[in-house]
């Protein structure tokens, strides 16, 4: 009688450990999802969408200076982004933040005006978790630009 409830016990710790898991709480799936959703509004130019994904404080760092809400929703008007790669997804959640750091490769990309080097390189993006749902509060992109 005792093995039987140390074995329910044990298995019912199991069963929570693993879905209390820092994998499961991380907003993995979620993190990629969000990013790949802002690079499809971006490459649509869908103004719309991306005004309601964006926080009000949000700031951005790109490699040619910083930017506050209305200068990226100005950079994404003017963004060109063909067709791009998205890899290399890791995501952590920390309470309402979530913080997604990927690869890109964007052949062709225009961002302010000069074209981004060939290559992939890294982003960051930091998502927000509000009553109106997930809204990106930061972003940072490393791609150097062509003079």
């Amino acid at each position: 009688m005792r093995s039987k409830v140390v074995m329910t016990s044990f298995g019912g710790a199991l069963l929570c450990a693993l879905l209390l898991s820092p994998v499961g709480a991380s907003g993995e799936g979620l993190g990629e999802k969000l990013v790949r959703g802002f690079f499809a509004d971006a490459k649509r130019h869908d103004m719309d969408a991306i005004e309601k994904t964006l926080a009000q404080g949000f700031q951005s760092i790109h490699t040619n200076g910083v930017s506050d809400r209305a200068g990226e929703l100005e950079i994404i008007r003017n963004l060109k982004l063909g067709d791009h790669t998205l890899t290399d997804f890791e995501t952590t959640r920390n309470g309402p933040v979530m913080i997604v750091t990927f690869a890109v490769d964007a052949p062709g990309e225009i961002l302010g005006g000069k074209r981004v080097q060939a290559g992939t390189y890294e982003r960051m993006a930091v998502w927000l978790e509000t009553s109106s749902g997930w809204e990106l509060i930061a972003y940072a992109n490393v791609a150097p630009l062509k003079d």
